[in-house]
């Protein structure tokens, strides 16, 4: 596309997409940044912060029902290689 030229509906519906997801995975990091370090302040198993990093999954007795056997099984592997 040239500078005169318009996009059509569809490429300005990718550049639309594409700016969204931009948006959504910078929001998900700050998020996940946020999370990390309420998790440090307020004295957090060092392996369960750890293991959240790697997997960017929370696992609580509560909520094991709601992950795939995979999912458990790469947290309890990251949870367990946690060396400080």
């Amino acid at each position: 596309m040239t500078q005169n030229e318009q996009p059509d509906e569809a490429q300005l519906e990718d550049l639309v997409r594409a700016k969204f997801q931009q948006g959504l995975a910078r929001h998900e990091a700050e998020v996940r940044q946020q999370m990390i370090d309420a998790m440090r302040e307020n004295n957090a198993d060092p392996a369960y912060i750890y293991a959240f990093e790697k997997t960017g999954l929370l696992v609580f007795q509560e909520t094991m029902d709601q992950l795939t056997p995979e999912q458990l099984n790469e947290w309890a592997d990251a949870y367990e290689e946690y060396q400080p």
